[in-house]
């Protein structure tokens, strides 16, 4: 049995992605766009209504949740056989820093807000400071999670081939170039330099973006797990954290 986590930012808690996210061998959870410490309190109780121990893939926001609710709470790790983190800011967004920093972009983040009800503050802990602030702080209670659950994290890049029509894949071209100049690859929302922690066994994927693996997991998940060999994959080498 695996357990799919999800963000649901701008909305997409609707029958589309929740037929893309079925599976009958899963289970789904959304992970509201709250600040991070709402979002864990609120896994923490779902964690603890599980009958078994279950794999668990979180996807975006998701992960960062599961794996600060891994921290805080250990006793509930004894539920986790394997946490695999798919396109997970680890390490945040430049996305996040821009919707924040600039001030135009940080009205319409408070109305988009407003109008698909979720936390601005949710964004504002994606920014790469808030994450690596976070990371640094609670680095010896992470590694000692990891030293009692699997993790895997997953990352993709993303490329256009050509600037697209509409106003909306506008706005995704050009945040996907803001990011590439910045962090290099990345899913169009999250570097794939930022989705790795250190020394875990990592995925790459290619020309995945951030929504298009959604369909990926839990329904493909049979299909991503072999990807991951027992050495797990780093082209770049060991991060040391």
């Amino acid at each position: 049995m695996t357990l799919f986590i999800s963000d649901s930012f701008f909305g997409f808690k609707n029958d589309k992605y929740r037929a893309s996210l079925s599976h009958p061998k899963s289970r789904l959870i959304w992970s509201q766009n709250l600040t991070r410490q709402e979002s864990v309190l609120q896994l923490k109780e779902s964690l603890r209504l599980l009958p078994e121990p279950m794999e668990i893939i979180a996807h975006g926001k998701g992960g960062l949740d599961m794996i600060d609710c891994l921290v805080q709470f250990p006793e509930l790790r004894a539920k986790v056989k394997k946490l695999v983190c798919v396109q997970s800011p680890i390490w945040g967004t430049p996305a996040a820093d821009f919707l924040v920093g600039h001030p135009m972009m940080r009205v319409m983040l408070n109305l988009f807000g407003f109008i698909f009800r979720f936390s601005p503050q949710a964004v504002e802990e994606l920014t790469e400071l808030n994450r690596q602030v976070y990371m640094i702080i609670n680095r010896s209670k992470i590694m000692e999670m990891m030293s009692e659950v699997e993790v895997v994290t997953v990352g993709s890049s993303f490329q256009w081939g050509a600037k697209p029509e509409g106003i909306l894949n506008r706005v995704g071209y050009f945040i996907n170039r803001l990011i590439t100049q910045h962090s290099g690859p990345n899913d169009g929302v999250v570097p794939e330099s930022s989705t790795r922690i250190a020394n875990e066994k990592h995925v790459k994927l290619s020309q995945v973006s951030h929504l298009g693996a959604i369909p990926l997991v839990p329904s493909g998940y049979h299909q991503l797990n072999p990807l991951v060999p027992p050495e797990g994959r780093n082209a770049e080498g060991p991060v040391h954290f």
